[in-house]
Protein backbone atom coordinates (compact mmCIF):
# COMPACT_ATOMS: atom_id res chain seq x y z
CA UNK A 1 0.00 0.00 0.00
CA UNK A 2 1.50 3.36 -1.00
CA UNK A 3 0.93 6.67 0.81
CA UNK A 4 -1.87 7.74 -1.52
CA UNK A 5 -3.79 4.48 -0.96
CA UNK A 6 -3.18 4.74 2.78
CA UNK A 7 -4.53 8.31 2.91
CA UNK A 8 -7.60 7.33 0.91
CA UNK A 9 -8.20 4.43 3.29
CA UNK A 10 -7.85 6.42 6.50
CA UNK A 11 -9.87 9.34 5.12
CA UNK A 12 -12.94 7.13 5.54
CA UNK A 13 -11.98 6.15 9.09
CA UNK A 14 -10.36 9.22 10.66
CA UNK A 15 -11.95 12.58 11.40
CA UNK A 16 -10.81 15.68 9.52
CA UNK A 17 -8.87 16.79 12.59
CA UNK A 18 -6.97 13.49 12.76
CA UNK A 19 -6.11 13.73 9.06
CA UNK A 20 -4.89 17.31 9.53
CA UNK A 21 -2.79 16.24 12.53
CA UNK A 22 -1.29 13.33 10.63
CA UNK A 23 -0.42 15.51 7.63
CA UNK A 24 1.09 18.20 9.87
CA UNK A 25 3.20 15.63 11.73
CA UNK A 26 4.46 14.20 8.43
CA UNK A 27 5.25 17.70 7.18
CA UNK A 28 7.15 18.48 10.43
CA UNK A 29 9.21 15.30 10.16
CA UNK A 30 9.97 16.04 6.50
CA UNK A 31 10.97 19.64 7.35
CA UNK A 32 13.33 18.50 10.11
CA UNK A 33 14.81 15.83 7.83
CA UNK A 34 15.54 18.50 5.23
CA UNK A 35 17.17 20.72 7.85
CA UNK A 36 19.54 17.90 8.75
CA UNK A 37 20.30 17.07 5.09
CA UNK A 38 21.20 20.71 4.45
CA UNK A 39 23.46 21.09 7.48
CA UNK A 40 21.07 22.73 9.94
CA UNK A 41 20.44 21.17 13.33
CA UNK A 42 16.89 19.75 13.47
CA UNK A 43 14.54 19.98 16.43
CA UNK A 44 14.92 17.17 18.99
CA UNK A 45 12.60 14.29 18.08
CA UNK A 46 10.60 14.62 21.30
CA UNK A 47 9.71 18.21 20.35
CA UNK A 48 8.58 17.52 16.76
CA UNK A 49 5.16 16.12 17.75
CA UNK A 50 4.54 18.99 20.15
CA UNK A 51 5.58 21.50 17.48
CA UNK A 52 3.34 19.93 14.82
CA UNK A 53 0.24 19.89 17.02
CA UNK A 54 0.93 23.45 18.25
CA UNK A 55 1.42 24.65 14.68
CA UNK A 56 -1.90 23.17 13.58
CA UNK A 57 -3.67 24.62 16.61
CA UNK A 58 -2.26 28.09 15.86
CA UNK A 59 -3.55 27.73 12.31
CA UNK A 60 -7.04 26.87 13.58
CA UNK A 61 -7.00 29.81 16.02
CA UNK A 62 -5.87 32.19 13.26
CA UNK A 63 -8.56 30.86 10.93
CA UNK A 64 -11.20 31.41 13.64
CA UNK A 65 -9.85 34.92 14.22
CA UNK A 66 -10.36 35.66 10.52
CA UNK A 67 -13.95 34.53 10.86
CA UNK A 68 -14.43 37.06 13.68
CA UNK A 69 -13.08 39.87 11.51
CA UNK A 70 -15.18 38.96 8.48
CA UNK A 71 -18.27 38.44 10.58
CA UNK A 72 -17.85 41.92 12.08
CA UNK A 73 -17.67 43.41 8.61
CA UNK A 74 -20.96 41.66 7.86
CA UNK A 75 -22.46 43.19 11.00
CA UNK A 76 -22.74 39.97 13.05
CA UNK A 77 -21.94 39.62 16.74
CA UNK A 78 -18.26 39.20 17.68
CA UNK A 79 -18.96 37.12 20.79
CA UNK A 80 -20.58 34.46 18.66
CA UNK A 81 -17.19 33.66 17.10
CA UNK A 82 -14.78 34.34 19.99
CA UNK A 83 -12.74 31.30 21.07
CA UNK A 84 -9.85 30.76 23.45
CA UNK A 85 -6.82 28.77 22.34
CA UNK A 86 -6.22 25.47 24.09
CA UNK A 87 -3.03 25.22 26.12
CA UNK A 88 -0.75 22.32 25.15
CA UNK A 89 1.48 20.52 27.63
CA UNK A 90 5.22 20.59 26.96
CA UNK A 91 6.93 17.33 25.94
CA UNK A 92 7.88 14.80 28.62
CA UNK A 93 10.51 16.02 31.12
CA UNK A 94 10.25 19.60 29.79
CA UNK A 95 9.01 22.78 31.47
CA UNK A 96 7.00 25.47 29.73
CA UNK A 97 6.78 29.13 30.75
CA UNK A 98 3.69 31.16 29.89
CA UNK A 99 3.61 34.93 30.42
CA UNK A 100 0.86 37.48 29.96
CA UNK A 101 0.36 41.19 30.56
CA UNK A 102 -2.47 43.46 31.62
CA UNK A 103 -2.58 47.24 31.22
CA UNK A 104 -5.09 49.48 33.01
CA UNK A 105 -4.80 52.87 31.29
CA UNK A 106 -7.49 54.43 33.49
CA UNK A 107 -5.47 53.76 36.67
CA UNK A 108 -2.07 54.12 34.99
CA UNK A 109 -1.06 50.66 36.24
CA UNK A 110 0.22 47.54 34.53
CA UNK A 111 1.13 44.05 35.58
CA UNK A 112 2.15 40.65 34.37
CA UNK A 113 1.86 37.03 35.34
CA UNK A 114 4.04 34.01 34.70
CA UNK A 115 3.43 30.32 35.17
CA UNK A 116 5.80 27.37 34.76
CA UNK A 117 4.23 23.97 34.11
CA UNK A 118 5.53 20.46 33.59
CA UNK A 119 4.58 17.91 30.93
CA UNK A 120 1.58 16.81 33.00
CA UNK A 121 0.30 20.40 33.04
CA UNK A 122 0.99 20.72 36.78
CA UNK A 123 2.13 24.10 38.05
CA UNK A 124 5.78 24.08 39.11
CA UNK A 125 5.91 27.81 39.95
CA UNK A 126 3.78 30.91 39.40
CA UNK A 127 4.10 34.62 40.05
CA UNK A 128 2.61 38.00 39.25
CA UNK A 129 3.85 41.55 39.67
CA UNK A 130 2.29 45.00 39.34
CA UNK A 131 3.99 47.98 37.67
CA UNK A 132 3.26 51.67 38.14
CA UNK A 133 2.59 53.42 34.85
CA UNK A 134 1.39 52.36 31.44
CA UNK A 135 3.71 51.12 28.77
CA UNK A 136 3.05 49.90 25.26
CA UNK A 137 1.95 46.26 25.10
CA UNK A 138 5.21 45.18 23.42
CA UNK A 139 7.28 46.86 26.16
CA UNK A 140 5.15 45.18 28.81
CA UNK A 141 5.49 41.78 27.12
CA UNK A 142 9.28 42.25 26.99
CA UNK A 143 9.38 43.27 30.67
CA UNK A 144 7.21 40.31 31.62
CA UNK A 145 9.53 37.91 29.83
CA UNK A 146 12.66 39.52 31.27
CA UNK A 147 11.35 39.48 34.87
CA UNK A 148 9.98 35.95 34.49
CA UNK A 149 13.28 34.58 33.22
CA UNK A 150 15.20 36.34 36.01
CA UNK A 151 12.73 34.90 38.53
CA UNK A 152 13.35 31.38 37.17
CA UNK A 153 17.13 31.92 37.28
CA UNK A 154 16.83 33.05 40.92
CA UNK A 155 14.80 29.91 41.70
CA UNK A 156 17.30 27.79 39.72
CA UNK A 157 14.48 26.35 37.62
CA UNK A 158 15.10 25.44 33.97
CA UNK A 159 12.74 26.47 31.19
CA UNK A 160 12.60 24.57 27.90
CA UNK A 161 9.74 26.31 26.11
CA UNK A 162 8.38 29.84 26.34
CA UNK A 163 4.90 30.83 25.23
CA UNK A 164 3.76 34.44 24.87
CA UNK A 165 1.05 36.11 22.83
CA UNK A 166 3.38 38.83 21.52
CA UNK A 167 4.50 38.05 17.98
CA UNK A 168 6.97 40.97 18.05
CA UNK A 169 8.73 39.48 21.08
CA UNK A 170 8.76 35.98 19.55
CA UNK A 171 10.21 37.25 16.27
CA UNK A 172 12.86 39.35 18.03
CA UNK A 173 14.64 36.35 19.53
CA UNK A 174 16.49 33.79 17.40
CA UNK A 175 14.67 30.45 17.34
CA UNK A 176 16.67 27.52 18.61
CA UNK A 177 16.02 24.39 16.60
Amino acid sequence: MNLKEFLLHVSHIWSSLHLEQFATILWSIWTERNKERHGTKPKPREVILYYAISYLEEFHVARNFCLVVSSNLAGESQTEYAQDATWLNPPTSRLKLNTDVVVNAANQTSGFGAILRNSAGKIVAAMSAPFRGCFSPVVMEALALMHSLQWLIDLQLPVHLIETDSLLIVNYFPHKS
